[in-house]
C-alpha cells in the first residue's frame, strides 16, 4: 500500500545518500626532511653539564685544565740544550738571522737556507731578543714554538665551540695534548709549528665562515699565509 510504498522511497533516498557522501581523503605522509632536529635549551644544558667542568667546583675545574696546558706546552720549552736536527738548525739559523740583521734570507754556516720561509726563524729571533736574558739565548728562542703551540690550542677550543657549542670546548684541546708522539716534536723549535698554526687558523676560519663569511675568510687567509711563510708550499 501506500506505506510500503513510502518505505521504498525513503529506503531509496537513503541508500543514494550514503552512495554520494565522499570518502574522507586519505592521510597524507608527512615529507621526508634532511635538516636536522635540533634538542631543546634543555637538553643542550643538559648535555653542557654532561661534558663540561661544571658543578660546585666547575672554576677550579677549568683553572686545572689551564694549567694542564699551560704545563704540556712549557715544559719542554725551557731548561735544556738544542735537541738535534730541526732545533739545533733552527737555533743556528737564528744566531746568524741576529749576526747579520737580515729578516728575509735566512742563513746557516755561511750559507743561504731556501728550504723553508722565514716567519718561524724571525718569530724565535724576536722572542730571542725579547726574553734573554734572563733566559738562555737557545731557551728563549724556543718561546716562540710555545706561543705557536699555544695559539693552536686556543684556535681549536675557538672552532670547536663555533661548531659544536660551548660544552665541547674542550675536547679537541685534550685530544690534541693526549696525541702521542706530538710533545716532543712541538716543543722544538722548526717550521712545522708554524705550519701547525697555520692550519688552525685556516680551520678556524672555515668554521667561523658558516655564520660570519668576512671574518671566517679572513681568519682563513691569515692562516694560509702563516703556514704558507712558515713552510712553503705544502
Amino acid at each position: 500500500g501506500a506505506g510500503g510504498r513510502c518505505l521504498a522511497l525513503s529506503t531509496e533516498k537513503a541508500a543514494s545518500a550514503a552512495f554520494f557522501i565522499p570518502a574522507p581523503p586519505p592521510r597524507r605522509p608527512e615529507p621526508h626532511t634532511m635538516m636536522p632536529k635540533y634538542a631543546p635549551a634543555d637538553a643542550e644544558a643538559d648535555e653542557a653539564t654532561a661534558l663540561g667542568p661544571t658543578g660546585r667546583f666547575g672554576a677550579l675545574k677549568q683553572l686545572g685544565l689551564v694549567a694542564l696546558c699551560v704545563a704540556w706546552v712549557l715544559l719542554g720549552t725551557v731548561g735544556h740544550d738544542p735537541w738535534k736536527t730541526q732545533d739545533a738548525t733552527t737555533f743556528g739559523v737564528v744566531l746568524e738571522m741576529m749576526a747579520r740583521g737580515d729578516a728575509l734570507v735566512p742563513y746557516l754556516a755561511g750559507e743561504p737556507v731556501v728550504d723553508n720561509p722565514p716567519l718561524v726563524y724571525l718569530a724565535a729571533t724576536g722572542t730571542g731578543v725579547a726574553f734573554s736574558p734572563p733566559l738562555p739565548l737557545h731557551d728563549a728562542a724556543r718561546v716562540a714554538a710555545a706561543l705557536f703551540v699555544a695559539l693552536t690550542l686556543f684556535l681549536l677550543a675557538a672552532t670547536a665551540t663555533e661548531l659544536y657549542g660551548r660544552a665541547y670546548l674542550w675536547l679537541p684541546v685534550l685530544l690534541f695534548v693526549g696525541s702521542v708522539g706530538l710533545w716532543e716534536r712541538a716543543q722544538q723549535l722548526s717550521p712545522e709549528t708554524g705550519l701547525m698554526l697555520g692550519m688552525a687558523a685556516a680551520l678556524y676560519g672555515f668554521a667561523l665562515a658558516l655564520r660570519r663569511p668576512v671574518a671566517g675568510g679572513t681568519a682563513l687567509g691569515l692562516g694560509a699565509g702563516v703556514g704558507f711563510l712558515s713552510a712553503g708550499f705544502i
